[in-house]
């Protein structure tokens, strides 16, 4: 079985997961760990809903 965080990485990559939430659902992992994770990715990011916020956001690519 694949590593649930190379799948949790191959997902954020692909933009096929964008909040959290869905990364629990597609990942099986905690919110702790899923925020753990791309907080330590710096290349990742991702829609932490509950706190209305996004982990790892920077402004490269903003018009």
């Amino acid at each position: 079985m694949e590593n649930q965080y190379e799948i949790l990485q191959s997902l954020i990559e692909k933009m096929e997961i964008v909040t959290v939430g869905s990364a629990v659902i597609k990942t099986k992992l905690n919110r702790k760990e899923i925020i753990d994770f791309v907080r330590s990715q710096h290349s990742l990011r991702i829609f932490d809903e509950e706190n209305q916020k996004w982990i790892n956001e920077n402004v490269d690519g903003h018009c």
